[in-house]
This record gives structure tokens, sequence and C-alpha cells, in this order.
């Protein structure tokens, strides 16, 4: 049996990353050093399992699809633009989840009791739901300033009515995103 890198995540709707694209657009056009994600592969990532055999996947997302059953779909907006590292050399461009927090830290929460039993290890840092934009390689000058100018009203709105589970095979053109089972609320 082969192992697929995985993750569970949080997919958005086509319409919610074509809310967003006009929002990331002046950015790719100004800073063309930073890996920008294709909003194809924009998701909302609640647990990232790294290398796992295909029938422990089978296994763990049954037992999530039962933990989560009757969670209830519940509304999520992105807002506030943000970045993760230090000021001077930013890792990751982001946009702020602004409604949903609260929602997204509990179905963490059970995310993680769940992946527990599997041997994964609960994350160390705080839980922050965020969507990548982005990822900086190298030093990228004012970036942080042209975030900081950005307006920081929500950008998009939906209901999030269900988890997926992803298999990601990097390639030298970015990752490709696989859809491996869906988890209703």
């Amino acid at each position: 049996m082969s192992s697929l890198r995985s993750f569970l995540a949080v997919n958005l709707p086509d319409k919610v990353k074509d809310k967003i694209t006009p929002f990331v657009q002046p950015l790719r056009y100004k800073f063309k050093n930073v890996r920008w994600v294709s909003p194809v592969n924009q998701h909302l990532t609640l647990k990232f399992y790294g290398n796992v055999e295909e029938e422990e996947i089978n296994k763990l997302s049954d037992d999530i699809r039962k933990g989560v059953k009757g969670f209830g779909k519940f509304e999520l907006s992105f807002g506030h633009f943000g970045y993760l590292g230090s000021k001077i050399s930013p890792r990751v461009i982001l946009i702020g989840v602004d409604k949903g927090k609260e929602e997204l830290a509990e179905l963490n929460n059970v995310i993680e009791e769940i992946s527990e039993v599997y041997g994964f290890e609960r994350e160390k840092r705080e839980f922050f739901p965020h969507l990548t934009i982005g990822r900086c390689k190298k030093r990228t000058d004012g970036i942080v300033e042209a975030l900081e100018k950005m307006d920081n009203s929500p950008v998009a709105f939906f209901e999030a009515e269900m988890l997926s589970f992803f298999s990601s095979d990097l390639t030298p053109d970015g990752p490709i995103y696989t859809k491996l089972y869906d988890a209703i609320l």
C-alpha cells in the first residue's frame, strides 16, 4: 500500500475564490518573488498529516466523518490581510478569518482528538485559521507595508458545510491537490 502526503481542510467554493482573486492580483504583479497560491488550490487547512498510508487515511477519514457529523454548517468570512514570520522577512502571506473563528477552533479540537487516537501529534502552536495566499522564499521588501495598506473589510463570505481530505503531490510547478474524501458537518 502506498502513502500519500495528506491534509484535512475546508475547501472554498469557486465563488469565494473568485471574490478573493481581485484583492490578491495587485500583490501578485508587484511581488514576483513570492510563490503565490493558485486560486484552484486555495483552502483553509485544519490539519496537515504528512505522508500517511492509504489504508490509515481510509480509517481516519471514517472516524472524522463520524466525529464531525451533526456539527452543523456555519458562516465563514475572510477579511484582514497579514503574514506569518517576522516583519522584516515574512514567510506566509495570508487572509485571516473574521467570522467563524470559534467554530473552526472547536472543529479543530475535535479533529485533533480523533487524530491523536491514530498517533498524530496535536499541533503545539495555537490554532490560527487563515487562508494562505503566498509563501516568501526569501526577503521580500515592501510586502508588509503593502499588506498593512490593504482594505481589511470582509473579502468573502460562505457557509462551511463540509471538510475535505486531500492528497498533495509536490511538483516543480507547485502542488497538485486531489480530493479523497468529504465529511459533512
